[in-house]
């Protein structure tokens, strides 16, 4: 009686997401190490393996993530009565975004480079495939995670007091694994940051919508990233421009809380 008093949804949901993430970092460390035994094998330098590893890190991650996600998925019962439940959590919950997005894109945008102030890159020529990936690499490391969640809300339902401590509890574990264990080597507190913001849309009044996230992942997340340089994994390496001013965490962090008391502010009467 008292194990069942104090396992909560909000418990179970902590331990099926660091269970998520533990097999993603597992996943991880097995694809890194068989990759180093064939280079070994190849009698290639520790050098020559870390910078093949680095090059191609984000489909590394990608791919780590996305098996991680799904196999996760498909342990867990969603507890839906329909023939697809893994497709339903990615449908549901799509409508066109609300224009307060819109505004709070442009908002972070604005002010992200007007306090970075972008110069151009160092590099000779740029690679347009590496900003590719690199776009699609930094989508994939927050939506996963979201997904993840989403699925979670779906077998385990919270109360509003619990959705809170996740807010805080989710970024933070978030960031600790991917600076652990993903190899990136340029990560920062952008990304606790980032994910509280986008973690909050997904909660945005219990709608448990997709669209709004993705369009902030799409619209400001993923470009400032992989076409201004701040790239958690590779930085400014394969990037059009570079930010000549550091952004300072207290900057980013109030740029994040304007943008969630807006939300709130907007939707509160409704």
């Amino acid at each position: 009686m008292v194990e069942r008093k104090y396992y909560t949804p909000l418990v179970r949901q902590t331990i099926y997401y660091l269970l998520y993430h533990g097999a993603v970092a597992i996943l991880l460390l097995l694809l890194i190490s068989v990759i180093a035994f064939i280079h070994f094998l190849l009698k290639h330098r520790l050098a020559v393996i870390d910078e093949w590893v680095f090059d191609r890190g984000w489909e590394i991650m990608s791919l780590c993530k996305l098996l991680g996600a799904y196999v996760l998925v498909k342990f867990i019962n969603l507890g839906m009565n329909t023939r697809n439940p893994l497709r339903d959590v990615i449908t549901k919950g799509w409508y066109f975004p609300r224009r307060e997005i819109l505004v709070i894109i442009l908002f972070l945008f604005i002010f992200a480079i007007f306090l970075g102030r972008p110069t151009s890159s160092l590099q000779i020529s740029v690679d347009f495939f590496k900003t590719l990936v690199s776009f699609l690499g930094i989508f994939i490391l927050y939506a996963t995670d979201l997904f993840i969640i989403r699925a979670l809300d779906y077998r385990f339902p919270l109360n509003k007091y619990s959705r809170r401590i996740r807010l805080v509890l989710f970024p933070l574990c978030f960031f600790a694994f991917t600076k652990i264990f993903q190899n990136a080597k340029f990560i920062n507190y952008f990304i606790i940051y980032n994910f509280l913001l986008l973690l909050y849309l997904v909660e945005w009044k219990q709608r448990k919508s997709w669209s709004l996230p993705v369009a902030l992942l799409v619209g400001f997340i993923c470009p400032i990233g992989a076409f201004f340089g701040l790239d958690p994994l590779w930085g400014s390496e394969f990037s059009f421009w570079r930010l000549a001013s550091e952004i300072g965490w207290q900057e980013y962090f109030a740029l994040c809380a304007v943008s969630m008391g807006y939300i709130y502010y907007k939707t509160k009467p409704e």
